[in-house]
Parts: C-alpha cells; structure tokens; sequence
C-alpha cells in the first residue's frame, strides 16, 4: 500500500509540474492536494504499523524536479524550502492549515522579494503625486494609506495574484470548511504608508468590515518595511477568531495612539503578542482574529500593503444597500485568485477607477499636537 500512494504521489506531483499544466492554476492545485492526501496517508499506514504516533518532528518531502529551491520560514514552524516567490511553486509546511485555523494567523517570511518591494514601494509614488485618481485627498498632506490601490495600480493589482501569496491563500482561506476546493477571490487591498507620528489603529476584526457568508476572510499584510513595535507593527490575539463572535465596538479615547475608527471590547487582551517582521514578510490572519498598531514611534515609514481574500464560493454581502435581499446579496468587485470563478455568469463588476485615503477619519498632526498639550505621552503595553 505504502510504495502504491508513493508512486501514484510522485506521478502527479511530476504531470503537475510540466510546463503545459502550470498554465491551468486549477489542475495544479488540486494536483498538490491529491499528492499531500496520499503522502499523509502513505504516512499514516506506516505508523500504524509501528503502532505509534507521527512525532511533530515528521517532514513530507516533495517528488524531486528540475527547480533550485530557497528558503521560507513559518513562524512556529520548522524551516521549509521554497522556490523563488516569482516561480509559481511553493513548499508549504504541511500543517500550515491546521496552524491558521488553530491561531488565526500564520507570519511567512521572505515570501516578496526584494525587486517586488521596489516595485510596489516606487509604484506608491503614484498615489500622492497625482498619477493615480484620488477620491478624497487629505487637507494636510499626510495619508495614513489608500483603499483599493488596485483598482488603479496596475503594480497593486499584480500583487494581489502573487504566486506566493496566493499558494498560501488558497490552502489556508478555506481550511475550515469541509470539501473546499482551494478557490479563492480578492475584493479589497490597502496601502499604508504609516509616515512617523501618524497613529496605528484600535483593536478591530476585519469582518465587521467585510462580512463573508463562512468566515473565510483572510488579510495578507504585507511588509514593504521592517515593522516593529517601535512603528507601529501589527498585534494580534492569537485564538480570538475561534468563537466566530464580532466583538462590540465604541469610540476609544486615546486620538494620540489611534485612528477615528472605534475600538472592539468585551475580551482580554492581556496575552496579545507584537508580530514583528522584516521587510518581505507576510502575516495572514483570519478576518474575525483581533488585531491593532500603535503610533509609529519611529523616524521612518512603516509601508504595507494589505489585500483581503475569501473563498470564492462564498457570496459576499458588502455594502449592501436599503432594499437588498442580504441572504443573496453578492458584491461582484472582485479578482479571482485560485481556481476558476465559481459563479461566472455573474460576471464581474467594473471597479470605480479611483481610490479612497485616510485621513479623512484620521486626526491630522495638527490635531494630535494640540492633544499632547493636554495629555502625557503614553505607550501602551502588556
């Protein structure tokens, strides 16, 4: 049985890597789950014959093939190899799934490479120097970030269908739900530039912002810069998503440290941790995980780029309007990433080709000086 699922593992995982069948994005993600299930389950007969368990220092190894491979560290995890984040191919550790439906979140390190951070940070240029459409542009200058640059960018639209970041999305999104079949779509992306002194974001679940129908939402916060707790990386609640509960918000009182949005309460957050990462690094995280930054302390900038994602199959009910029939209701202003679009006749809409800033809902600099007069400096902590 055990040398069967092995040979029927390798033949697929080399008919996947043909160059003919890399073009139906498709075939090859269900050739790598079909490889994965009969190599876990080659794995399985092999310890219930010793009559013990798989001791979590057990690695699947791939079928060899013509690719030099480099490096991908999981947070949490060992080391794994990857090939170059350009190439479309990509070793992910096994439980990669069960950690992100586990924690809520899971960091993949070097997963953008260099060039592609260069791309994206001069693409950002755009944004504030007029080449790129802005719907509301701030009175002082100072943008916190953009929503949906890649309804515009043609550099953010490239990034939301990176070849790393969807190989993760696709096996990650949906992990929860039974018979999914890897498919996935991308409805929203914001750049921020986070330039020192401009303030972080009170805890919050980006499915109260962006409501699936299964709880598949998942953000992918890419780092364009080093992010660390002295400007304003991201902290998270590991666990917090598991209830499926959206946590009741109100307006916070602390305009210094964050933006005009209101704060999530009712929970302890007494063991939220700081997710700091280097430059190239991608944290995705579970729409209903609790998350938030601080004020960026530092004298630099603290760029990154966010994209949201879903499983395909699910409808999205977004910003639904008086009179819609939400059990139904679908926003089509989307991007599909992994698999085919399940719902073609639908079609998809036109994007409004411009973009959104904030501020406005964030304080100015003006603003936040004239708060510092009245109030000590504070750094809030755990």
């Amino acid at each position: 049985h055990l040398e069967n699922d092995v040979e029927h593992g390798v033949l697929i995982a080399l008919a996947a890597s043909h160059p003919s069948v890399q073009r139906h994005r498709s075939l090859v993600d269900r050739a790598r789950r079909v490889v994965h299930d009969l190599m876990t389950l080659a794995i399985t007969r092999v310890a219930r014959s010793c009559n013990s368990g798989v001791g979590p220092g057990l690695a699947l190894v791939d079928a060899p093939d013509s690719h030099e491979f480099g490096t991908i560290n999981l947070r949490g995890a060992t080391d794994m190899t990857a090939t170059d984040s350009t190439a479309g191919q990509r070793r992910l550790p096994a439980d990669l799934a069960e950690r992100f439906v586990r924690e809520g979140y899971v960091v993949v390190d070097d997963l953008v490479s260099a060039d592609e951070r260069k791309r994206i940070i001069d693409d950002a240029a755009g944004f504030t120097d007029g080449t790129y459409s802005v719907s509301n542009p701030p009175d002082d200058g100072d943008i916190l970030a953009v929503h949906f640059p890649h309804w515009v960018s043609p550099v953010a639209r490239d990034t939301v269908v990176h070849p790393g970041i969807a190989e993760v999305v696709g096996t990650i999104a949906g992990a929860h739900l039974p018979g999914w079949d890897g498919r996935t779509k991308c409805m929203q992306s914001m750049l921020f530039f986070k330039p020192p002194g401009l303030q972080g974001q009170a805890w919050h679940q980006d499915e109260r912002f962006i409501p699936t129908r299964d709880r598949s939402l998942v953000g992918a916060w890419i780092a364009l810069d080093d992010a660390t707790v002295d400007n304003g990386c991201l902290w998270v609640l590991p666990g917090s998503h598991r209830t499926g509960m959206i946590y009741p918000t109100r307006a916070h009182d602390q305009p210094e440290e964050f933006d005009r949005s209101d704060e999530a309460y009712g929970f302890d957050g007494a063991d939220a941790i700081p997710v700091e990462v280097r430059a190239g690094a991608v944290v995705f995280f579970n729409g209903y995980l609790l998350h938030r930054s601080f004020q960026n302390r530092s004298t630099g900038t603290r760029m990154a780029l966010v994209n949201h994602y879903m499983n395909a199959w699910s409808l999205l009910p977004w910003q639904v309007g008086h009179g819609i029939e939400v059990g139904t209701a679908d926003t089509r202003t989307i991007v599909p990433v992994t698999g085919d679009d399940p719902y073609p006749d639908k079609g998809i809409a036109a994007t409004p080709g411009r973009h959104l800033c904030s501020p406005p809902r964030c304080d100015t600099r003006e603003q936040v000086a004239q708060h510092r007069v009245a109030r000590p400096r504070t750094r809030r902590t755990f």
